[in-house]
């Protein structure tokens, strides 16, 4: 049975992995929870179910220990919880046998855990030290946890919403422009239609262009190349045929001889009715950076190229590394840590809560207030006829 399964790789398991995690996953859980991975694939029929079922027994274990007041072992066994419970995802991904029943199990399963030690916790130091504080340290962590975890699907749920709402109205002012254009285009157009087949329905071009737009035309002047500008005498129609053959022609104007290149005199900028503007810094042109930031920009991309290299989300304290704070690294460097870590990590994870909560805020009162907020990939986006990209 066993030699009929399909054999992956250390790669094939790799793959599975989440495009952007935080870094506590990244750099100490994913090494080991891979390697597990790849054993559980090859060699046991063990289903992410199953595997998200012993990790919460692993965390009740965990709890257990804290209460108790032995502290690295829950530590080391809330660290092999929590790297189960990466492992079943991982192989949900690698067989594709996830199920929506799955979903919810490792979601209550994580608010069980993490409430359960967070009791532990409190329990076993209130016991061995009557203090009150442990108490109020234990509800805290519980309530930073469960807050988060109420308030990260709601975010998701209003970004979701403002991105569809984002999408509608740039479809709106795209239309709006196009037809703005459209009617502009009309306005200043010749007043003709050269998408008529008939013949007769194109006047004589050749003497209809206004002087303030291409200057002077004199009509005895024969245009070189194989378009000869439209007469009307002629009785067979030849000139409109032409212009319905081969659309309206610009005449060349008649400053010099009519085989030479110098016979075309620029069009000055004040002639044109639809001139673009001036020249000046164009508006999808960032400039240099000074010299005093520079450095900076170059420190920041560099930054951002190594977080995507490996992975890492841009935050430094989210639910995870609390956990990972709280119930492994305090508990390991012993008693006399966990108020000062537990509190300084749930004040970076509250900072953070905020944060979010703030550019949340801040794209909904833009839409709110009938702006369009703007990706960057669109801040230097000319939306004018002129602009062709180059």
């Amino acid at each position: 049975m066993l030699a009929a399964m399909r054999s992956y790789s250390l790669d094939d398991v790799r793959a599975t992995r989440k495009r952007r995690d935080s870094w506590w996953t990244v750099f100490m859980v994913d090494p080991v929870a891979c390697r597990v991975a790849l054993f559980v694939a090859n060699r046991t029929e063990i289903t992410p179910n199953a595997l998200t079922r012993f990790s919460l027994v692993l965390g009740m274990a965990s709890a257990v220990c804290f209460a108790a007041n032995r502290l690295v072992l829950g530590a080391v066994l809330f660290y092999v919880s929590f790297m189960i419970d990466c492992v079943d995802g991982k192989i949900a991904r690698l067989k594709g046998t996830g199920t929506p029943f799955g979903l919810w199990l490792d979601y209550v399963g994580d608010r069980i855990r993490v409430v359960c030690c967070a009791f532990g916790i409190a329990y076993g130091q209130y016991a061995a030290t009557g203090r009150l504080a442990y108490v109020l340290l234990g509800a805290g962590i519980a309530i930073l946890d469960l807050f988060r975890y109420v308030n990260a699907p709601q975010m998701k749920r209003v970004r979701q919403t403002v991105k569809a709402r984002r999408r509608v109205a740039r479809r709106e002012e795209m239309a709006a422009m196009r037809e703005a254009m459209a009617v502009e285009s009309m306005a200043q157009g010749s007043g003709y239609d050269v998408s008529s087949s008939s013949p007769h329905e194109f006047p004589d071009l050749a003497y209809e262009y206004p002087d303030h737009v291409y200057g002077s035309y004199d009509p005895a002047e024969q245009l070189p190349g194989p378009y000869e500008p439209c007469d009307n005498s002629d009785a067979d129609g030849q000139g409109r045929r032409d212009i319905a053959a081969h659309g309206p022609m610009i005449p060349r104007q008649a400053s010099g001889p009519a085989d030479s290149l110098a016979s075309t005199q620029p069009i000055s900028r004040g002639r044109l009715s639809h001139a673009p503007p001036s020249p000046g810094p164009a508006p999808y042109d960032q400039g240099h950076p000074t010299e005093a930031a520079e450095p900076r920009a170059r420190l920041r991309q560099r930054l951002g190229d190594f977080l995507a290299r490996y992975r890492v989300r841009t935050h430094l304290m989210s639910g995870i590394e609390f956990h990972a704070a709280v119930f492994v690294a305090a508990p390991l460097m012993g008693a006399s840590a966990l108020l000062p870590v537990t509190t300084g990590a749930g004040a970076l994870l509250v900072i953070n809560e905020i944060f979010l909560v703030y550019r949340m805020w801040l794209s909904t009162r833009a839409l709110a207030a009938g702006a369009v907020p703007k990706s960057p990939d669109d801040q230097h986006v000319r939306t004018d006829p002129f602009f062709t990209g180059v």
